[in-house]
């Protein structure tokens, strides 16, 4: 292999000045060499300016051949490295102030790589950008030199201020309205910011007022470092009580679920108690009956925050599935027929099982009455029929009507001489049946013959008549004859008021009625009834028939002449 070839030119530096050495093969004197766009007179020059600069040269040889053409890099560094220090972007030069600790940025500044040497009260620590120090700490020293050796010195004094401040609340939580601090030291320089929620609000000396819910800071600043920042005082401040909303109280018959809601942002604990047994607030609660019961549900809620604020709320809710019902007593007996018989109302009483709106309508002879039954029961004709119904809502269940239809009777009395006095005996009609209130003792039932509906011996053609039994006559029933003619039981029907009833068209001039019963001790009683139909309108019919009649007649015998 060939040896390898020396350069043509070499560099010799000697502070800043660069001496140029050329292989004998160069001819320098042809060369050319250009340093910072001006061309050498000489082999040596001075670097000028701070980093870098160039020297552009040409070589050759004796001859004038050109043996090189290149350029060559030179680095001038003749400043010392930079050193600075700040503490929150706050740069400190020489001495600082410390409240009670900070973390300090130490950052280097130079063209080259420097090394940094670092020292805390005189002790060698490890070099770091960040620097953590207490009010403890009395010097910090920074030494640096770079690689072309230019060094440079920082030392930083530490001056420690304590500082104490306290305030009239000490709470994490509260509802006070106004705060005071106290210092042990001069104001001149120190202003507390007030923040809520993260946002300043203002600048105070001293004390505050504040009537906002939320987080309130106060930080401590020296307006001369600002760099110098406390937080002395923060806590939640609220001026609302907590709530709880809960459904009002309710009667219903479908199960249910609580729900309620709990405003209460600083929520701290609670309980809830529905009939004395406690339960969490997360449980999920049903009120709830079986069929035919009602169930009564006590709640009780409490919420306390973190302000030690209570809230309390109670609340009564009944489930109710109860079917509606309710009892009626006439007279002080209690009635389960649809049908009532009497001769005098002393009283009457709708006796409910549960709570109910009642409504009591009333027609005689299909007539409204607007009294009360009370009062319509007094009003009450003999042989007229009261329709009473009585309709019950409670708003759960669909509504309850119930008819009742009274008929009211005279009381019969009789007068009969005993041996020793006279006997008044008092007969009554109760239920269709005529009792001797005295004995007990049974007799007919009451029997009526109606002209379309009313008692009367008179009726026109065609006029509907009735023979009315109020209940079944055939225990004591023997005989009934129309104009001598016996009627079958078989052909009474009855009607839509129980009662046993045998009708039929007026079409004759008059009809004799006669009715014979008989009581359990074969004593009979008849009634008899005499109705005349009226006929008048007839001749309406009769007039022009006979006049038809004349008139064929007298045709015929014209006729017969011819």
């Amino acid at each position: 292999m060939l040896p390898p070839i020396n350069p043509f030119i070499t560099f010799i530096n000697d502070n800043q000045t660069i001496t140029i050495q050329c292989n004998p093969i160069v001819d320098c004197s042809q060369s050319t060499f250009i340093y910072e766009q001006e061309e050498l007179d000489s082999l040596s020059f001075t670097l000028q300016n701070e980093g870098s600069t160039y020297l552009v040269y040409c070589l050759k040889d004796k001859d004038g051949n050109i043996l090189e053409e290149n350029q060559k890099e030179f680095f001038l560094d003749t400043t010392a490295p930079e050193i600075k220090v700040s503490i929150d972007d706050f740069y400190i030069d020489s001495e600082f102030v410390l409240w009670d600790e900070c973390t300090l940025q130490i950052d280097i500044e130079d063209a080259s790589k420097a090394e940094t040497k670092l020292y805390v009260d005189g002790q060698s620590v490890d070099f770091q950008n960040e620097l953590f120090v207490t009010k403890e700490n009395k010097e910090i020293c920074i030494e640096c030199c770079d690689e072309y050796n230019n060094k440079s010195k920082k030392i930083l004094k530490i001056d420690s201020q304590p500082i104490s401040i306290t305030s009239n609340i000490q709470t994490e939580y509260t509802t006070q309205s106004e705060i005071v601090f106290d210092s042990s030291i001069e104001w001149d320089f120190l202003e507390i910011e007030e923040y809520l929620d993260g946002e300043k609000i203002d600048t105070i000396k001293q004390g505050t007022t504040f009537d906002k819910t939320g987080f309130y800071q106060f930080i401590l600043r020296d307006t001369r470092y600002p760099y110098l920042v406390k937080e002395v005082q923060s806590f939640t401040f609220t001026n609302q009580l907590p709530s709880v909303v809960l459904p009002d109280s309710y009667v219903t018959n479908q199960n249910q679920i609580l729900q309620y809601e709990i405003n209460c942002p600083y929520f701290k604990s609670g309980n809830l108690m529905v009939n004395g047994q406690y339960y969490s607030l997360e449980d999920t609660i049903s009120f709830e009956a079986n069929d035919d019961e009602k169930r009564i549900y006590q709640l009780q809620i409490t919420v306390q925050d973190l302000f030690d604020q209570t809230v309390f709320e109670q609340r009564e809710y009944v489930i109710d599935r109860r079917h509606l019902n309710f009892d009626f007593f006439f007279n002080n007996t209690s009635v389960e027929k649809e049908q009532i018989y009497f001769t005098t109302c002393i009283n009457y009483d709708i006796q409910l099982n549960k709570e109910a709106e009642v409504t009591v309508k009333q027609w005689i002879e299909n007539q409204p009455i607007y009294t009360d039954l009370y009062t319509s029961l007094q009003l009450l004709k003999p042989n007229q029929t009261l329709v009473c119904q009585i309709c019950l809502e409670d708003g759960l269940n669909e509504p309850v009507n119930r008819q009742y239809i009274f008929y009211k009777l005279n009381e019969v009395i009789e007068v009969s001489e005993t041996e020793s006095k006279p006997l008044k005996r008092i007969w009554s009609v109760k239920e269709d049946k005529v009792l001797l209130k005295e004995e007990k003792e049974e007799i007919m039932p009451v029997c009526k013959i109606l002209v379309n509906g009313q008692e009367t011996d008179k009726a026109s053609f065609f006029d509907t008549i009735q023979i009315v039994f109020l209940k079944d006559p055939s225990n004591y029933l023997k005989m009934v004859k129309i104009n001598g003619k016996e009627i079958s039981m078989d052909k009474f029907k009855t009607n839509s008021l129980s009662q046993f009833v045998y009708e039929f068209k007026a079409i004759q001039p008059s009809y004799k009625i006669n009715v014979i019963m008989e009581n359990s001790m074969q004593e009979e009683n008849q009634k008899d009834s005499e109705i005349k139909v009226s006929q008048k309108w007839l001749m309406i019919f009769i007039i022009p028939i006979l006049f038809l009649i004349k008139k064929l007649y007298e045709k015929n015998s014209n006729i017969s002449s011819e």
